[in-house]
């Protein structure tokens, strides 16, 4: 009877597979936070704009058309944007925020008392920085992709070299890299169960590298 043994080949293959899937998972996940994020923020400058000019407007008494708030300023389809619905005024407002975080404001949504330029340079300065912290979250997304396939490699390399040099069977050494593949995408307290499976000898080498 003969006894098929793994295929090293095909165990590496889907391991790689396991994994690249785990890594883009995971830059998908940092990535999505990182646009809900600016979404957020962008949503809060626009609310926060209009509340400014609403409530400058309000307390001064100001007449529709007195140019002194930015919802009196600018027209929409024949009316100031104080005289739309709500809807309106939120979609202004969300394009006064999305162009000053981008920094191409076209001079059509403009601040118009000592507040709302108060809160445009807050709002400024504030675009910059998250601006700066986006691309360096972004390549530190692309880097941590990277760094993960070179470490993984980099540690698979050296236990199957090691399992080699021990003269190792082909089974277990099949099951030393799915344990590895599992340990590197969970955690190793996650599979503690599994090590009754491995001589000492393996795990005192794995815990040493990992």
């Amino acid at each position: 009877m003969i006894c098929k043994t793994p295929d090293l080949y095909l165990i590496e293959k889907s391991i790689n597979r396991s994994l690249q899937l785990h890594r883009r998972l995971k830059a998908v996940f940092n990535m999505s936070v990182l646009i809900f994020f600016i979404l957020f923020l962008c949503n809060a400058y626009a609310c926060i704009f209009f509340t400014i000019s609403i409530n400058y407007k309000n307390m001064h008494n100001i007449p529709t058309g007195g140019d002194n708030c930015w919802i009196d300023a600018v027209k929409a389809e024949g009316l100031y944007i104080s005289e739309h619905l709500w809807t309106v005024q939120y979609v202004y407002s969300l394009y006064w925020a999305s162009t000053t975080m981008l920094t191409v404001g076209y001079g059509d949504v403009v601040p118009k008392n000592r507040y709302e330029v108060l809160f445009d340079i807050v709002a400024e300065f504030t675009s910059c920085l998250v601006f700066a912290y986006s691309v360096n979250k972004i390549w530190e997304i692309k880097n941590e992709l990277n760094d993960k396939k070179e470490k993984y490699q980099r540690k698979s390399n050296l236990i199957n070299r090691f399992m080699r040099d021990k003269n190792v069977k082909s089974e277990l050494r099949g099951k030393v890299n799915a344990y590895l593949v599992h340990m590197f995408l969970f955690s190793v307290y996650e599979s503690m169960f599994i090590f009754s499976v491995f001589p000492l000898f393996l795990l005192d080498f794995a815990s040493e590298i990992f």
